[in-house]
């Protein structure tokens, strides 16, 4: 019996053993399966949660099956002490409480997931400036937010002579900037940027700091002019601005994967394992249906096409897998929700740490108030289809339940929730 355990749980199974007897030697308790729930109960005292104190008891089976001995699981005393302690912990101290997202949730976290990030705005910022004021990357760096001021039609930008390099010759007045139209507007452009600006005066500190010209530079680099780079540069038209500040907007990496595992995660209502073990060929698009082989599942889920909506499966899906192809990640046995640092994407699946931190700084990106993780989505889905009257074998079908019971468990909590909010606004 004991060859068909790895080393690892031989190890684990004698530190439990061995800690056992300690116990048992400083209370004077027989080392006996009798002891267990004795010894159950002081763990549980000194702060053991529901899963270690399963961790425990698997421990001690497996050594008293090696010794022929009854396994702690079988015990009725161990029994009845496990009975007692789900009572009073139903779900264990490492449980984490979610609060479920429902369809508008989950539409507001990929909205927040489509905002462009703050690199991306300065970027904006940035281009936008060196278009309308020809002001090259050094006195786009040296320019404090006490050099702009900004008002509901047009803005107004003083500018200093750079202290070296090429001079460039200061306007004798103010650069007086128009409104743009949507998407290219510096005014709108400037008022994204004041709400999360840090303690620095400059503007474009993100991207370059105070003499730091090389990363605006970089930045710069898709506005059309002369090879030499010389400025000022040709101004573009309102057309190919918008074009240029689009290309520079387009998802990252995080952007695109967090925006795929929010909305398929929330309709295809998978869990923290489904969403792991989901690999790219596990879905596939039929027209208008993008279809998702969940393992374990009986039934595929079957979700269709909401264009022009953040929260459409299909848009998610192609937007994500056209960046792992970029990158070459176009096997069909590889995880579809991976692992990001910065601009590559890693050969390796999500943890379940990385999926619930992901849905929260979702979530207090889009300002919603609550405790969310990953299992949020999940339970928001088969929440709301319960509140919009759908049969419970259909949602049971849908989430991949196994019986009416989870259903049921979902049920009973919508329902108090539902007679909760009815309570407070006196119906």
């Amino acid at each position: 019996m004991s060859t068909d355990l790895s080393a690892r749980r031989m190890r684990e199974v004698a530190i439990g053993t061995k800690r056992f007897e300690e116990f048992c030697s400083n209370f004077g308790v027989a080392v006996s399966i009798t002891s267990a729930p004795i010894y159950l109960t002081w763990r549980s005292e000194q702060g053991a949660d529901a899963r270690t104190i399963q961790r425990v008891i698997g421990w001690h089976n497996a050594g008293a099956r090696i010794r022929s001995e009854q396994p702690w699981s079988e015990s009725e005393a161990v029994s009845r002490w496990l009975r007692g302690f789900h009572r009073a912990a139903p779900i264990g101290a490492s449980a984490q409480r979610s609060d479920p997202l429902y369809k508008e949730d989950a539409g507001a976290l990929a909205a927040a997931c489509l905002r462009p990030t703050r690199s991306q705005r300065l970027t904006t910022a940035a281009l936008i400036l060196a278009n309308s004021t020809a002001l090259p990357p050094i006195s786009l760096a040296r320019l404090k937010w006490s050099d702009v001021r900004i008002r509901a039609s047009k803005g107004w930008v003083e500018v200093d002579p750079p202290p070296y390099g090429r001079w460039v010759p200061r306007p004798d007045k103010p650069i007086v900037v128009a409104k743009g139209p949507p998407g290219a507007c510096l005014i709108a452009a400037l008022r994204e940027l004041k709400p999360d600006r840090q303690p620095s005066p400059f503007v474009l500190d993100g991207i370059g700091g105070r003499g730091d010209m090389q990363r605006i530079a970089r930045s710069l680099a898709n506005i059309p002019g002369r090879a030499t780079g010389l400025w000022p540069r040709p101004q573009m038209t309102p057309e190919e601005l918008t074009a240029v500040i689009r290309e520079a907007n387009r998802p990252t990496p995080a952007t695109a994967r967090d925006l795929a595992l929010v909305v398929l995660s929330h309709q295809a209502a998978l869990t923290g394992m489904e969403a792991i073990r989901l690999y790219q060929g596990n879905l596939h698009r039929d027209g208008r249906t993008l279809t998702v082989k969940v393992q374990g599942r009986r039934e595929p889920v079957h979700l269709w096409a909401n264009p022009g909506s953040p929260s459409c499966p299909i848009d998610a899906w192609e937007v994500w897998t056209g960046l792992l192809h970029e990158q070459g990640q176009t096997r069909k046995d590889s995880p579809i929700f991976r692992a990001v640092s910065g601009s590559r994407i890693r050969d390796k699946p999500m943890t379940y740490v990385a999926l619930n931190r992901t849905v929260q700084a979702r979530a207090e990106q889009a300002r919603l108030t609550g405790d969310y993780t990953f299992t949020g989505l999940r339970s928001g889905f088969i929440r709301g289809l319960l509140r919009d009257g759908v049969s419970e074998l259909h949602v049971a079908s849908r989430a991949g339940l196994t019986s009416l019971g989870a259903v049921e468990y979902h049920e009973r909590r919508e329902s108090l929730m539902t007679k909760s909010v009815a309570g407070m606004i006196g119906l």
